[in-house]
């Protein structure tokens, strides 16, 4: 009861799972494009290459969401919700595996529920951590001490005394 409030439909996490498993393939793509084009555009300016990863990331981004809308909308249109349909049935009624991909897509179809439940305490202990190291972050620059109240300022003004040099530090 408080399971199936908590559990969104099957086609969504069916349509999650697969989206999972699209994107280690669909990432490791656009990554290899992105290391090509990066070694590719080496002596480019620092924008260039920034815009490469940028561009990278969000067609990962993209290529994640589309990905999940075909499959939600495949869902939608497929009255079935198995995995996979090349998957045979036995002569009991439950699905059985001809070989080892076969094997693979049942225990996917068996363990939809504790792959989805694995993926959202990830994004939430990630979420947790992201949260956390902004707040340290945060920390760190309001309890940092300036240059000038350190032995450091010091040593600077000593450089420039010894070398002649006409800067000036800024207090």
């Amino acid at each position: 009861m408080i399971s199936d409030m908590l559990l969104p439909q099957p086609e969504i996490i069916n349509a999650l799972v697969r989206t999972l498993l699209h994107s280690v393939w669909q990432f490791a793509l656009i990554a290899l494009l992105m290391s090509f084009l990066l070694k590719r555009y080496a002596a480019s300016g620092p924008e260039k290459r920034y815009f490469i990863a940028l561009s990278s990331l969000l067609m990962a981004f993209f290529t994640g969401v589309g990905t999940f809308l075909y499959y939600t909308n495949l869902s939608a249109s497929v009255d079935t919700n198995t995995f996979i349909q090349t998957i045979q049935w036995s002569e009991n009624g439950s699905l059985a595996a001809n070989g080892f991909s076969d094997g693979l897509f049942l225990w996917i179809e068996r363990n939809q529920h504790f792959i989805f439940y694995f993926w959202i305490s990830g994004v939430i202990l990630f979420s947790i951590r992201f949260i956390f190291a902004a707040l340290y972050a945060e920390f760190l620059s309001s309890t940092i001490m300036p240059v000038y109240c350190q032995d450091t300022y010091k040593a600077f003004k000593k450089v420039t005394i010894h070398y002649s040099i006409h800067g000036n530090i800024n207090r």
